[in-house]
């Protein structure tokens, strides 16, 4: 029973569970009628018998009043005895007032109503009856009269017309659900066959007219649906053509596998290739039909990695792979391996060519082209080996002519040989282009890396060719800019090459006028830098058609140059091979007539530990110094008056001997000048006769006296010491020496043999330089001032770290900040003296301060300092205070800060006085502004945080960090804001500390204003 009735309810047909859901809910409607129906009629007739039953206790009651009355019982028995008649009575009972029974009659079994003599209105317990009381007497009750009746049957639920009715109801509903269901069912079924039909794309016909709006769409979705797929049936039968024919077509092998690697496709040109039909590679390994034997280990490997993990390291790149042909030969083939989708499953697609030609061509190349290397290593091999032969005789030749010229020598023979020395020269010219034109081409051409100075070599440049200069009476000079880097990483040696090899085209090519070195810097880093080297000249001049070709090896400009200059060609050539390897670029640029100009780029790295310039003996500004620059050559004069100025000293200048002395003849007001320095030709008259005539004049303060040749002649240092001119310097000449002679002669009123550029050598030492200090702009400003100074220099952020590192190391001398995070310049002292005294050993201090304030020196010499410059740190106040410690004589004048800034009007930011400070160098300006305003933030950060907690002290402290940033700008607004907060928070001055806070800030937002156009 129970199977069959879950039969019943998984009956699949719609019309079967439609038919089986109408008869539920019509059995469920009929059901549902006939019990309202039987509930309300039971209904009606207990209100029915309840109407009656009180009317009859009504009525016995008034039949039964008079008995009561007269308290007649036997009365009140018969009265009730005649109501045997209503069968539904089945007690009778009258009380009086105080329920006592009076008169009592019951039901007997045989039907009747009899007294039954109980005394209790509830003795007598009747099932299923109703029980009603109603009063004796019409106003106030005298007595009660109960009666019990029987409950009336009730009319059965379920009859034999409910059920008829039900299965009447039952037939009609099914009929009805199946005549309506027909039609939409047929519609259904048409729509299901035309769903099915689908996949094959076999074409059904449309549904018949009358169907529903339902069926009828989607009939028409499904034919529409069944459309497109027939047509993208016929796309991709097409498609797999296309491809079928370009498969067969291809040049290349195109062999597809299916995830088991056995094959799916085997195109004609892989039958060509490896020597298999197509139908005999179907479903066999790829592995054993073109993989060589010891491969197919590496490629099985390769297939279970790959479906393991989805991923394939050969997969959708070119690969060379060693394919296997039919018969078991091998050849080299290009191969690309792209997955593809087999109908869910991975499957794999190989595109090879075969390159057996290709490699046999690679090869035969190779060869040659070894071939090709070996006889051109050859040649170079011997043109090197064949240049050093000669070189050899050829420097004997030279040597014992230059020996033979200083000999006693008639004219004639002195011609002979100056022209035999001339002839070898110029062969010796030509072997060295040959030498190095082999090395290049034999890759034997070596670079080194080793720290140079910039100016010495390109002072040695000019000096190795300043006679030939002289012969041609051309006016021979160079500049390097302020802003150029001195100590730098390369090959000085090449450098020079180049330099000279320039130069000498020059001079070849160049009758009269000049001849110009410049240096400038187009790129800075902190680890490298690059260099725009010039060569000018006033000579032939280049067409603008040949500029290109004179780079090229063996070539000039035209053949007249070679006949007329002599000449090998490759001097240019080997230039751009040398340039090339500087990281730089050769070019020209010329007209003819108006000379030429050669550029080069060069890039070098920058020297950790430059070489040191000679430190100054005391402490000049250099800014207050006037010098006088007489030279008859306007070159010469122009190359010391740049020289000069770059200094920020101030600089006047004369054409002739004559003309300076009209400035010292007492016509007028004197000039004081703090030197002269005189060229060799003052055009009117030598040098040393300069300085006769101005020994005649009683000067009032008479100047410093250098002098400057082309070349020293014997006797020239005695006639110096007599004329009192302390410094003698030969050219070329270095800017640092000119620089050091000055300030040397200065600084010790020329009380001291005869500076020359021999003395200051000997006179130069590097130190080695502990820098103390926390502020990167402070650290950066220092470090390049010390660089410039040529010391070697080693940072620390505070005096903990400098305690380490003087433990670890010996340094010649601590540049100690004062005020520093964790521990101060002042406490660091203090524990490296407590040091020393166990060593013995004494490391000089010179403390650097913004205080500037007077008593300074004497606090930072009771700390167990030496000395101390105060902040923005001058060139010259540092380099003073570093060679009074090296000297041992400190007893040195120091420039108080807060004086200078007095002696101006207050400014945001005064740039001419910084790049004073700075000697010139715009590019450690821009530097020293950039990093400056990246650490603003933080900086002000801690004034912030320091301000927002009211601490004094430690707002002191923040005021200070930030103040000794600023002084190296010289922004007088914002140190004197600085100073008057110092001031409120060491004073105490609460009440106006908002004030003085306010107009710091504001200082300094128009102090970084300032400066933003500066960095920018």
């Amino acid at each position: 029973m129970l199977a069959n009735t879950r039969r019943l309810f998984r009956l699949s047909s719609l019309k079967h569970r439609l038919v089986l859901l109408t008869s539920v809910l019509a059995c469920a409607a009929v059901l549902l009628t006939t019990a309202l129906d039987h509930t309300r009629e039971r209904n009606a007739a207990d209100a029915h018998q309840r109407v009656q039953a009180q009317a009859l206790t009504a009525h016995i009651a008034t039949l039964t009043a008079a008995g009561v009355a007269a308290n007649d019982t036997g009365a009140l028995n018969r009265t009730l005895e005649a109501f045997d008649s209503f069968p539904h009575i089945q007690r009778l009972v009258v009380t009086d007032r105080q329920d006592q029974v009076l008169a009592a009659v019951s039901r007997t079994p045989r039907g009747t109503l009899a007294p039954d003599g109980q005394t209790q209105v509830g003795a007598v317990h009747i099932s299923r009856s109703r029980d009603l009381r109603a009063p004796i007497g019409p106003i106030a009750p005298t007595g009660w009269v109960h009666l019990s009746l029987d409950a009336p049957p009730r009319p059965p639920f379920f009859t034999a017309t409910t059920a008829l009715l039900l299965a009447l109801i039952l037939v009609v509903a099914a009929l009805a659900v199946i005549g309506i269901l027909r039609r939409p069912l047929a519609d259904l079924a048409h729509a299901e066959a035309l769903a099915s039909a689908l996949p094959a794309g076999t074409l059904i016909p449309p549904p018949r007219a009358g169907a529903l709006d339902e069926t009828q769409a989607l009939s028409e979705a499904l034919l529409h649906a069944a459309e497109r797929v027939r047509q993208a049936q016929d796309r991709l039968a097409a498609s797999h053509a296309r491809v079928r024919a370009i498969t067969d077509a291809a040049l290349d092998s195109i062999i597809t596998i299916d995830a088991a690697g056995c094959v799916i496709d085997f195109n004609p040109a892989a039958e060509n290739c490896f020597g298999y039909r197509r139908q005999d590679t179907l479903g066999h390994p790829i592995a054993e039909l073109i993989i060589p034997p010891h491969l197919r280990e590496a490629h099985n490997r390769g297939m279970a990695h790959y479906l393991a993990t989805g991923e394939g390291p050969v997969l959708s790149r070119q690969i060379e792979v060693l394919a296997m042909r039919k018969d078991g030969d091998t050849f080299p083939a290009d191969m690309a391996i792209v997955p593809i989708d087999l109908n869910g499953a991975p499957g794999f697609t190989a595109y090879l060519r075969d390159i057996s030609g290709r490699k046999q061509s690679e090869q035969a190349l190779l060869e040659a082209k070894s071939l090709a290397e070996a006889a051109n290593q050859a040649k170079s091999d011997f043109l090197a080996n064949m240049s050093h032969e000669i070189r050899t005789p050829m420097n004997a030749i030279i040597g014992m002519t230059d020996l033979a010229l200083e000999t006693r020598l008639d004219d004639e023979q002195r011609e002979y040989l100056t022209l035999s020395r001339d002839a070898a020269d110029s062969l010796l010219s030509i072997v060295n282009d040959l030498l190095d034109y082999s090395k290049i081409a034999a890759g034997k051409l070596d670079f080194e890396r080793i720290g140079f100075g910039l100016r010495d070599c390109i002072a040695l440049s000019h000096r190795t060719l300043k006679d030939a200069a002289e012969r041609k009476h051309l006016s021979f000079t160079y500049h390097v800019a302020p802003t150029v880097p001195d100590h730098l990483v390369g090959d000085p040696h090449r450098l020079r090459q180049v330099l000279i090899n320039l130069i000498g085209n020059a001079l070849k090519f160049t009758e009269s006028g000049h001849i110009t070195i410049h240096v400038g810097l187009t790129e800075s880093t902190a680890d490298s830098t690059e260099l725009k080297f010039s060569v000018e000249d006033s000579g032939i001049g280049i067409a603008k058609d040949k500029q290109q070709l004179i780079f090229d090896a063996f070539s000039q400009a035209d053949t007249s140059s070679t006949r007329r200059f002599g000449g090998t060609g490759l001097g240019l050539t080997i230039c751009s091979q040398l340039i090339d390897s500087m990281q730089g670029k050769l070019w020209v640029d010329s007209e003819p007539g108006k000379g030429s100009t050669f550029h080069f780029t060069a890039r070098f790295e920058r020297a950790s530990a430059p070489a040191a310039p000679i430190t100054r003996p005391a402490e000049t500004d250099l800014g207050s110094l006037r010098i006088l620059v007489i030279a008859g050559n306007e070159a010469s004069r122009s190359h010391l008056t740049g020289m000069i100025e770059s200094w920020n000293m101030l600089c006047d200048t004369c054409a002739s001997g004559a003309e300076a002395l009209a400035g010292f003849s007492g016509e007028g007001p004197e000039v004081r000048y703090h030197a002269i320095v005189a060229d060799t030709d003052l055009g009117d008259m030598s040098a040393f006769r300069f300085f006769e005539r101005l020994n005649a004049h009683a000067l009032a303060h008479p100047p410093i006296r250098l002098m400057t040749a082309n070349a020293g002649q014997r006797g020239d240092a005695a006639r110096c010491r007599s004329l009192g001119i302390q410094a003698y310097l030969s050219r070329p000449i270095e800017p640092s020496d000119l620089l050091d002679a000055i300030l040397l002669a200065i600084g010790t009123d020329g009380i001291q043999p005869l500076i020359t550029r021999h003395s200051l050598r000997e006179q130069r030492r590097r130190l080695n330089v502990l820098l103390a200090e926390d502020n990167k702009v402070n650290q950066m400003l220092a470090l390049r001032l010390l660089e410039k100074l040529g010391h070697a220099t080693h940072v620390v952020n505070n005096g903990l770290e400098a305690l380490a590192a003087c433990e670890s190391t010996h340094f010649d001398v601590v540049l100690m900040d004062v005020q520093m995070p964790e521990m101060g310049g002042f406490e660091a002292t203090a524990k490296l003296r407590e040091r020393e005294a166990v060593t013995g050993r004494h490391t000089p201090i010179i403390a650097m301060t913004a205080h500037a304030m007077p008593g300074d020196r004497e606090r930072c010499l009771a700390a167990g300092m030496d000395d101390y410059v105060a902040k923005p740190v001058q060139p010259t106040s540092l380099a003073a205070a570093l060679a009074a410690i090296v000297s041992g004589d400190q007893r040195v004048v120091h420039r108080e800060a807060a004086a200078a800034v007095a002696s101006r009007p207050l400014t945001a930011f005064d740039q001419d006085t910084l790049l004073a400070n700075l000697g010139g160098d715009r590019e450690l300006m821009m530097q020293l502004a950039t990093l400056y305003l990246d650490d603003e933030i933080a900086l002000r950060e801690s004034l912030k945080i320091a301000c927002s907690g009211g601490d004094l002290q430690a707002i002191h402290s923040a005021v200070h960090g930030l103040k000794g940033a600023v002084a190296n700008f010289s922004a007088d607004s914002a140190m004197a804001a600085a100073s008057a907060l110092e001031s409120v928070c060491r004073n105490g001055e609460t009440e106006r500390l908002d004030h003085a806070i306010t107009q710091f800030n504001a200082e300094l937002d128009r102090f970084a204003e300032a400066l933003r156009g500066v960095a920018a």
